[in-house]
């Protein structure tokens, strides 16, 4: 729905906004990443998340992440690209889950 993707878009805007500021942090990435993955760039998403974790980011981050596209499959459970990311992310946990 067109109210929907300009919303993303929105968001993808005040994301980018924010990441020129102090305090813009891996968090940050993580929520644009998303916000890539819901507007149907999944190799931007993809690009964004590897980019998070070639810094070797605390476990806790990478949790993080799994939580919310764990919820976003709830909300768009065909999305395209979300499992790839999804088992990219729990790869990068100490004992991934399979």
């Amino acid at each position: 729905n067109l109210a929907s993707a300009e919303n993303i878009t929105l968001a993808i805007n005040y994301a980018l906004d924010a990441s020129r500021k102090p305090g813009w942090n891996l968090r940050d990435r993580g929520n644009l990443a998303v916000y890539y993955l819901i507007k149907g760039e999944t190799k931007h998403s993809l690009n964004l998340y590897q980019t998070v974790l070639n810094d070797c980011p605390a476990q806790f981050i990478i949790l993080e992440y799994l939580e919310t596209l764990t919820f976003i499959k709830k909300i768009f459970p065909d999305l395209n690209g979300l499992q790839v990311i999804y088992d990219l992310l729990q790869n990068h946990l100490p004992n991934p889950k399979r």
